[in-house]
Formats: structure tokens, C-alpha cells, sequence
């Protein structure tokens, strides 16, 4: 079972893959996002690493299958069955989200010298609708060894908090910005 906190942090990701907020994430959606994402990492519509963002986008659709409506959507009650299953598989669990971690790392690492800096989570939170300067006051949260840089085992440990953490001060939990009513 979800604590509040995980639910509420569930929410909050559908949210932001609901990306025109008709209650569903759809195919669309995903795409969209994943077109947000690559732009504001810099990448053009035409290259092979905005195609490769998009199919890790669409991957995790394929994933999610067996939660979808006859209509090909999946609503939040449906998002958070999923996610409440996914928790209860710890082996299967890690793995994802050590492939998800690892994704995400080398997408924000746009100059590929093995750490994230600000300007690159700042693109990355501002796909994800988070405001530049909340991002600015994130940043210090995430970066654990406080050395001016995210690192990919900073992002593998992080990116499992915010999906798993029942704990409120887990620096993970805003990965993808504040969740006011989570963290009220």
C-alpha cells in the first residue's frame, strides 16, 4: 500500500505526464513531454537523440499496458494501482528505476562530462513545469556530497526517494519540483 506521501508524489507525475490535462495520460502525452524535454536540453526534432528521448518516453507506455482503458488511456486510479504494483516488486522495482535513473542522467548531462549542473536540471525541471526559480532552491537539496554538481549515483539514489521515500525530508522528493499538499 501507498502512503500518503507516495500517492501524492504519484499524483503530482501524472500531472505532469498529463500534458493537456484531460485526466488520462495518453501515447500523446508522452510524446509531448518528451518533445519538451529534448528541447529544453537542446536537441533538434531531427536527431536521433530527440528520437531515442521520445521511444524512452513511449517504452514506458508499453510498460504501463496492462493499466490501460478500452480507450487507450490510463486515469489516475489506474496510474496509482500501477505504481502501488510496481512498489511491491522490489527486484523488478530497482531495476527500472536504476534504467530510469541512468536515463535521465544522460539526458541532463547535455555536455557529457558526467555531472549535472544547475543550468541542466533547471532545462530539464522547467519540461517538467517547475519554475526557474524553485529549481535555483532545489538544486542545494539534490546535490548530497554538495560539491556544485549532481552525479549519477546522486540521481540513482534520488530518483528511487521520490517514488518509494514515505519520508517528507528525503531530498529526492523534489526531483520534479515541490508537492505542496505532500510537503504541507
Amino acid at each position: 500500500m501507498l502512503s500518503d506521501l507516495q500517492q501524492r508524489k504519484i499524483v503530482r507525475m501524472f500531472e505532469i505526464l498529463d500534458t493537456d490535462g484531460n485526466g488520462y495520460i495518453e501515447p500523446s502525452d508522452l510524446v509531448r513531454l518528451a518533445g519538451s524535454v529534448a528541447t529544453a536540453v537542446g536537441l533538434r526534432p531531427t536527431s536521433a537523440e530527440f528520437e531515442a528521448i521520445r521511444w524512452r518516453y513511449l517504452a514506458s507506455w508499453d510498460e504501463a499496458r496492462p493499466f490501460v482503458d478500452r480507450r487507450g488511456r490510463v486515469g489516475l486510479d489506474d496510474y496509482l494501482r500501477y505504481h502501488e504494483q510496481l512498489a511491491s516488486m522490489p527486484e523488478a522495482f530497482e531495476s527500472r528505476m536504476r534504467s530510469l535513473a541512468d536515463f535521465v542522467f544522460s539526458l541532463l548531462d547535455a555536455d557529457g562530462d558526467g555531472r549535472i549542473t544547475r543550468e541542466e536540471l533547471s532545462r530539464f525541471q522547467a519540461a517538467h513545469g517547475v519554475p526557474e526559480s524553485l529549481s535555483e532552491m532545489i538544486f542545494p537539496l539534490l546535490d548530497l556530497d554538495g560539491d556544485g554538481y549532481l552525479s549519477a549515483a546522486e540521481m540513482r539514489e534520488m530518483l528511487p526517494q521520490y517514488y518509494l521515500s514515505a519520508d517528507p525530508t528525503e531530498p529526492g522528493n523534489w526531483l520534479f519540483g515541490p508537492i505542496e499538499a505532500a510537503l504541507a
